[in-house]
This record gives structure tokens, sequence and C-alpha cells, in this order.
């Protein structure tokens, strides 16, 4: 709406006007157009509305948002099974106490069943199609004295054996009391080769014949052999030849593994040093088969783990097994016979003939009372201190 014009005022009659600059007329501005507010509306009070009618709903956002949250993630939780949430952890089971069963009994054996076993696996080898396979069968029944390896071993003596193989038959027939075998090693210790002599000798020692010993000492003074033949007469109680093991074994500057084989070979003469160092020497594996058999010469128990344990070695169990014997002439060997009985299905035939070897050893008869004694001859009882 335009603003109302205002009427000139009237000039005084009679007075002449005053000059004045001629007027500029300016357009009126135009009016700018009123700003009205829209009439605010009140919501009528709780009080006044009618009575049963419903009040005007409000929408909560934040609630309905987070319902719309929680179902979604309920969803997702189905339909990925729980992959990637920690689980809650399950109770824990209590199981029901164990009830103590007793292991079974391990299967009795019988020493005797396994002797004839072995035997008859040794009589089977021997007509294997390799010789050298029935020479060592032929060896092993020769243990029982059986008939047919003495005559095998016998015809062998004449044809067929190496040298070697002839000192260890007549070895065999010399401890069946076969006269023949006897004489075959005497008659050895004058071959031309030193190793058989050496050989034959030893055979002779171990059967108690003097002439082995006699031989021997005349290796005594060959450092090539001195102490091998040391080694096999202090068995005897030989002077010279504890002599001589007893100055290398406290020699300081003396070879390291010589000084061990003599300190090894005193232990049979009971001198406290010399059964200290063999024990010593049951931890060094190269000596360990050598102390174990020392340590059963002089009956102390502490050969015996390192022996029973070398008869799961084939290469070892026939000599474990000797020893053994020597340590416990009247033992009982079923708790030793398990891993030779296990040898005996191997596929090779040494194992087999090594373990039937060691099992007739073991399963052998115990020797009459004064048999196991030792020899009057043997080394006299050492001084105190004495090496």
């Amino acid at each position: 709406m335009a603003a109302p014009v205002a009427a000139p005022a009237s000039a005084s009659v009679g007075a002449p006007a005053p000059a004045t600059a001629p007027t500029r007329l300016v357009a009126p501005a135009a009016a700018k157009p009123a700003v009205v507010d829209p009439p605010s509306v009140t919501p009528p009070p709780r009080a006044a509305l009618q009575p049963g009618a419903a009040p005007r709903a409000r929408l909560r956002w934040p609630l309905i948002i987070g319902a719309l949250a929680v179902v979604v993630g309920l969803a997702l939780a189905m339909s990925t099974g729980g992959r990637g949430r920690s689980k809650p952890a399950a109770p824990p089971v209590i199981a029901p106490a164990p009830v103590a069963v007793a292991p079974p009994a391990p299967e009795a054996i019988d020493a005797a069943a396994v002797r004839a076993r072995a035997i008859t696996i040794a009589r089977g080898l021997m007509t294997s199609p390799a010789p050298r396979i029935q020479h060592l069968a032929a060896l092993v029944l020769a243990r029982a004295c059986e008939p047919a390896s003495l005559t095998f071993l016998l015809d062998n003596l004449d044809e067929g054996a190496k040298a070697m193989g002839k000192v260890a038959a007549a070895e065999a027939l010399f401890r069946c009391g076969d006269a023949t075998g006897t004489a075959r090693l005497k008659a050895a210790l004058a071959d031309p080769s030193r190793d058989v002599k050496s050989d034959a000798a030893r055979a002779l020692v171990r059967g108690g014949d003097p002439a082995g010993a006699t031989f021997l000492r005349q290796l005594l003074g060959l450092s090539s052999y001195r102490l091998g033949a040391a080694e096999v007469l202090v068995t005897i109680g030989d002077a010279q030849s504890i002599k001589l093991l007893t100055a290398v074994a406290g020699t300081q500057n003396a070879d390291a593994d010589e000084r061990t084989r003599a300190t090894i070979a005193l232990a049979i003469t009971g001198d406290a040093d010399a059964l200290a160092g063999t024990r010593a020497a049951l931890e060094d594996l190269r000596f360990r088969p050598a102390a174990a058999a020392a340590l059963a010469r002089a009956h102390d128990p502490v050969a015996r783990p390192a022996l029973v344990a070398n008869l799961a070695v084939s290469a070892l169990r026939v000599d474990a097994a000797l020893a053994l014997k020597e340590l416990e002439p009247a033992l009982d060997p079923a708790p030793l016979l398990p891993p030779l009985v296990a040898a005996l299905e191997a596929d090779r035939d040494l194992d087999q003939l090594s373990a039937c070897d060691a099992i007739l050893i073991l399963t052998a008869p115990a020797p009459p009372a004064s048999a196991s004694e030792p020899p009057a001859s043997g080394p006299p009882p050492p001084a105190p201190g004495a090496r």
C-alpha cells in the first residue's frame, strides 16, 4: 500500500518568497513489503482434550533406529553361524573318574621252548646254500655240542674253511671235549700267520690249557701285540702281564686309549683304582662293551645294565651273553630273552644266528659250583692301594 502524500504548507500572502535553489525532485523510495509472522498455534493443554480422544503420536526415532540395528545384527549372526564372533565358553564337562584297570600281565617266556626254537632255526641255516652261513650255524649249534654240528666242523678242519675259521672250529670242538680240537689249536701255534697263532693261543687260555699262555708271553715284548696278549694273560693271574698293564695305566704321557685298555684289563685283579676307572669307561661308547665284560669278570653288578642293553645289538649280543653268564652263572634267562626272541624274526641270517647263539649261552645249564669259583692260579688279592 502507498504511503499517504502530505499537502504542502500554504505560503504567507504579501511577503515575497525568498529566492531558493531550484528544487530537485526525488522519487520516493519503494516501500519494503512488511514481513508478517504467521500466527502461532498453541496446542491445547492435555486437560483441554476431549474425553476419549487419542493423543497425537510422537515419533521416537532413536528407539526405532536402535531396534532396527538389533534386528539386523541378529539376522547377520543367524546367517553366518556366528563366524568371526567369540562364542560363549561351553560349560566344563566333568568326566567320570577313570576306573583303574590293571595292565595285562606280560606273557611268560618259556626259556626251554625258546632254546628249542633257536636250535631249530640254526639247524635250518646249516642247510643254507652259502658256505659261510653253514659254518656259522654249525658254530652256534656247537654251543650245545650237537653231534651234527661237530661232524660238520671236523670235516671243515681239513677242507673248505679258511685258517681263521679253522681256529674257531677247533675251539668249538675243544669246548666240547673233542681231542681233535685241542690238537688242532696247538698245531695252529706254529702257523706262519701271527694272527692265527694269537687266536689259537687265546682259545687255549680260555680253555685253561697252559700252552696258549706260553706263546702269549712271547708277545708282551711286541708293541703291536703286547696289550692284546696282556689282556688275555691277566685273566689267569699272569704276573708279567699285570706288571705291564700297571705300567701302561700309570704312565701319564702314554696314549689315552692304551691307558684305558690297561685300566679295564686290570679290573679283574680287584684293584680299586682299576675298578673305578673301568666303571668310568662305561660312559665311553668305544670302551663300554669291554668295560662291562671286565666288570662282569670281577663280579661287579654295575656291569649288568650295559650288558643287558647290548643284547639288543647284533654285533654285541654274543659277548654280552657270555659276560652275563660269567657275572651270574645261575641267572634266570627268561627276563633277558625278549629282544633275542624278536631277533629270531630278523630278515638277515647273521642277525638270526647271533640271537640263536646268545640264547644258547644264556639258557645253558649252570655249571657246578666248583666250576664257577676262581681258579687257584688266579691273581692274589691286591695289597691296599696297589695297582
